[in-house]
């Protein structure tokens, strides 16, 4: 039986996981999964302002908070509290 984590992981910890993609976006684990390699794609290709460099890939199944959020448009308060939500129910 898998230990579930603290909610307080989604306050403090800078990344979403597939399952948080989930319950935000309300879609499949495959989608979120999808969307997540779509937007890592994007991070990796975008240069750093002011050098020829390129940001570096998050963690695999792993994508920034704010940068999801600012992709989509959405508060990250709100998703936050979603995540929290659905992980105490889980």
């Amino acid at each position: 039986m898998a230990l579930r984590q603290p909610v307080e992981h989604v306050v403090t910890s800078p990344w979403y996981r597939a399952k948080d993609i989930m319950a935000i976006m309300e879609v499949c684990e495959s989608k979120a999964y999808k969307i997540i390699k779509s937007l890592q794609k994007e991070i990796v290709n975008t240069k750093i302002p002011g050098t020829d460099r390129c940001y570096a890939a998050p963690p695999a199944g792993r994508i920034r908070k704010e940068y999801f959020c600012e992709k989509y448009m959405l508060d990250v308060d709100e998703c936050d509290a979603i995540v929290a939500q659905a992980r105490q129910s889980a």
